[in-house]
């Protein structure tokens, strides 16, 4: 099983497929596919975030999947990424996509998300930074 620092060692694709399946495997592909997007922004923006997609993915409380305490951690270091399931395997495929620059952003340029359930609302959240809400996501242009 891999610990968490092999993240930092791994693929720009199988980093952001993971990120993506650990934050928004619930919210289909569309939903994926935004959350993969706001890393890319980010990593579009260097500076606080990071300055390249494995700083980004990786900084501390960004993503809460790669928290040391999210229970999703555990699932997504076991997940196999030479043998993956169909559906992750479609995630490392949507990843690439995006790496690739073929996919369109979804987002409108957003560079955080929330989820509709998350109380209380950060205070960077605020209705002049809102974007627009895919599924049960809340995006915006922050920072």
């Amino acid at each position: 099983m891999r610990t968490r620092d092999d993240l930092k060692k791994m693929s720009d694709t199988a980093l952001l497929a993971l990120l993506m399946w650990g934050e928004a495997r619930g919210e289909g592909e569309e939903g994926m596919r935004a959350v993969g997007h706001v890393v890319l922004n980010r990593v579009g923006r260097p500076g606080w975030w990071g300055r390249n997609l494995n700083e980004v993915c990786l900084k501390k409380w960004q993503f809460s999947c790669f928290n040391p305490d999210d229970p999703n951690l555990p699932k997504l270091l076991a997940l196999d990424l030479k043998s993956p399931t169909p559906e992750f395997a479609d995630t490392i495929g949507l990843a690439g996509d995006i790496l690739a620059g073929v996919s369109q952003d979804p987002t409108g340029g957003a560079t955080s998300y929330i989820s509709t359930s998350c109380k209380p609302i950060p205070k960077w959240a605020t209705p002049d930074t809102f974007i627009k809400q895919i599924g049960r996501q809340l995006f915006y242009r922050a920072g």
